[in-house]
């Protein structure tokens, strides 16, 4: 965590003076997606997870979260740097994994807020995650 922490005030440090631009690793050729990120990680139910990540104009973005426990909602959700919101997606029934498909109107960082709920109202149970973002140019 002191890492991203890190990672992100660097980047928001010369991130104004360079381009941004994601690093990716190619996962289908004939389609073109890379993936821009894969992350394994623990999310206690009711919490949420931020991080800032560069996207650029002109791709298809899908944000993917998988988790172990039925009975939770999934929340993905996309924000510029101004807290305007891009797209918010909420499960709305409970599901192992979840899929939004996104685009966004410019070229810059932005921010992504994942989250698990229990309509039961628990609070605070430490759930494994698997989280996945992929890019592809816009068709």
């Amino acid at each position: 965590m002191r890492r991203f922490l890190l990672l992100t005030l660097i980047l928001a440090g010369v991130g104004f003076e360079v381009e941004l631009q994601a690093q990716t690793k190619e996962i289908n050729p004939n389609v073109q997606w890379r993936v821009v990120r894969i992350q394994d990680m623990q999310l206690a139910s009711g919490e949420i997870y931020e991080f800032s990540l560069p996207m650029e104009k002109g791709y298809d973005y899908m944000c993917n979260l998988s988790h172990n426990k039925d009975s939770l909602y999934a929340n993905i959700s996309v924000f510029d740097l101004q807290d305007q919101p891009i797209k918010v997606f909420s499960s709305g029934v409970t599901s192992y994994e979840v899929t939004m498909n996104f685009t966004v109107t410019n070229s810059a960082t932005h921010k992504l807020v994942l989250g698990l709920i229990d309509p039961a109202g628990n609070k605070g149970e430490l759930q494994s995650i698997k989280f996945a973002l992929i890019r592809r140019p816009q068709i």
